[in-house]
């Protein structure tokens, strides 16, 4: 049928843009977001897939925006992503919401930053188990957020908290358990415990080398 087809070709360029924002090439990137978005809003009676589709093209294209520093439209986007996913009750709201946090983090707006990380983390607990593995990129980010903004309690509590998610899904050899170490070994060093630092520095190569426990 015409609409099937139409679906396909604006499948087709979002997965070239896709490849675009992968190689870093973001304006060709952006110009097939918007070759592809403009094919999904012109579907006819669209139901819950195209909306899928239509909300995830906006978090990607306010990635490719974010990714080349223009914050107002990099945010344009990524909310009207999460609005479309909140009316549509669709998945993986968690991950927009954390890309508007970073985003507002970016624009120097922290209150509102603050409070899009801690929705991000509210929205993944709502929608999948209290361990899901991607929560911990969310407080990977909400921890990096905290100690630029000074508030070092917190960030601490967060990239434990990253690391502890990462231990019951990942067991002790791998990358994310290494920068888990890493991001709390420079929390350390950023306060000048220099033999802690070293300690986890140790901990992040570890877990990374395979043979290597000592």
């Amino acid at each position: 049928s015409n609409q099937r087809d139409k679906l396909t070709l604006g499948d087709v360029y979002i997965n070239k843009a896709i490849i675009y924002g992968n190689q870093k090439l973001f304006s060709s990137s952006i110009e097939y977001f918007e070759k592809g978005i403009r094919i999904y809003l012109d579907v006819k009676k669209p139901d819950k897939s195209v909306f899928y589709r239509i909300s995830t093209a906006y978090l990607n294209i306010g990635i490719s925006y974010y990714e080349t520093g223009d914050y107002k439209f990099a945010l344009k986007y990524l909310i009207e992503s999460t609005e479309l996913k909140q009316r549509y009750n669709l998945s993986e709201t968690a991950f927009v919401l954390l890309n508007i946090a970073k985003t507002y983090a970016k624009s120097k707006k922290y209150v509102e930053a603050d409070r899009f990380f801690l929705r991000s983390i509210a929205s993944s607990n709502k929608e999948y188990a209290e361990n899901y593995f991607r929560l911990a990129e969310i407080y990977f980010g909400y921890g990096k957020f905290l100690q630029t903004v000074g508030r070092k309690t917190e960030s601490l509590e967060a990239l434990n908290k990253a690391l502890s998610i990462c231990l019951k899904n990942y067991g002790e050899k791998h990358t994310f358990i290494s920068l888990s170490y890493k991001l709390i070994g420079d929390h350390y060093k950023n306060l000048s415990d220099y033999s802690t630092a070293l300690m986890y520095y140790q901990k992040s190569l570890i877990a990374v080398v395979k043979d290597f426990n000592d």
